[in-house]
């Protein structure tokens, strides 16, 4: 194994996202690390194991129907990275509603695969962290767009 910890920025590979850093290099994989998470291993292509089941929850890849939402949400979430990793797609969504909301109205079917995305079962978790986190801080827009979502979800959140 080729330890890179010390910052050698000579090795052609590159981090698959801005936060990361190479760490070392194995015969067959590449580990890269955030400054406050476990080391992510990357495989090459060919391998059994899927690539978006070793990203990070806030990193793995999100396919939306529309592509200006697809883009949107690539591009706000490395913004997020000061966030602790589950809450980070629950950001780039709640600014993607806010976005889509505005510019497409809120019977849009972008707002609508939005709110399909940030009620999902798997986000639900987070869901409930991010209001748990943020009560205090809630505006009387955003608290009714709490409520909204938890008539949709079944709970309070």
């Amino acid at each position: 194994m080729t330890d890179l910890s010390s910052g050698s920025t000579s090795s052609i590979l590159t981090a698959p996202f801005p936060d990361y850093r190479l760490l070392a290099i194995t015969q067959h994989s590449a580990i890269f690390q955030t400054f406050n998470s476990t080391p992510l291993t990357l495989f090459p292509a060919g391998s059994n194991i899927s690539m978006n089941e070793m990203l990070p929850a806030s990193a793995r890849i999100v396919k939306f129907t529309d592509p200006q939402l697809q883009q949107h949400y690539e591009r706000v979430l490395p913004l997020t990275a000061y966030l602790p990793e589950e809450l980070r797609p629950v950001c780039a969504l709640m600014d993607a509603y806010g976005r889509f909301r505005v510019t497409d109205g809120e019977q849009s079917a972008t707002v609508r695969e939005v709110l399909q995305m940030l009620t999902a079962p798997e986000l639900r978790p987070a869901l409930r962290r991010w209001y748990y986190d943020h009560t205090g801080e809630m505006n009387p827009t955003a608290t009714e767009f709490r409520q909204t979502l938890s008539q949709l979800v079944g709970e309070s959140l």
